[in-house]
């Protein structure tokens, strides 16, 4: 199975007209300042690093949900973990469900395509 880079699968998400407003944060190893200019000019609004400090993804998943400007959904607090390495993955969806958010981790970003769209994270 191929890969999509995490550039390419939000290009692909902003595509769609649902997909344009879903707020994104990319953690990634593609830690130089031209990533990170080229996922913001492609609407992510948190971009962190690899490897993060200790509640840094919780700290900023907070405000980025706290500052968006949304329609209300239940359940409100509903979040896509995309990663292709199953133990960042797991270490990402652990660290969020223990703050109450409800993770549904997704192994590939052709996933998150498919289902970001259906299910509105």
């Amino acid at each position: 199975m191929s890969k999509l880079p995490g550039f390419e699968v939000l290009e692909r998400l902003r595509i769609n007209p649902a997909g344009k407003e879903f707020p994104v944060i990319m953690v990634t190893a593609a830690n130089s300042p031209q990533d990170s200019i080229q996922a913001r000019q492609l609407g992510t609004l948190e971009y962190i690093g690899k490897p993060w400090s200790k509640g840094e993804v919780e700290m900023r998943v907070k405000w980025v949900l706290q500052t968006v400007k949304r329609p209300k959904r239940d359940p409100a607090k509903r979040i896509f973990v995309v990663d292709d390495e199953e133990l960042v993955g797991l270490a990402l969806a652990t660290a969020l469900g223990d703050c109450g958010y409800e993770v549904a981790p997704l192994p590939s970003g052709e996933e998150a395509i498919k289902t970001a769209v259906q299910f509105n994270p």
